[in-house]
């Protein structure tokens, strides 16, 4: 698996929120709890990032 991290200050405070490597054949869910954009990257393959969209209730991102 490929450590992942979020990028702190761009949508969330909670540096942790993926920084643990996702072993082969293994899951891993996390619940936002708040609307909004959360970047992430990989830490060996800098170039590889995205971005998770979360919208409220109604389907709204704030």
């Amino acid at each position: 698996g490929h450590p992942i991290a979020s990028i702190p200050g761009q949508g969330t405070n909670d540096k942790e929120l993926f920084s643990a490597p996702i072993a082969p054949g293994k899951s891993w869910s996390h619940t936002f709890k708040k609307a909004g954009e959360y970047p992430y990257f990989c830490y060996i393959h800098y170039v590889m990032m995205g971005v998770v969209f979360v919208e409220d209730a109604q389907g709204q991102a704030q």
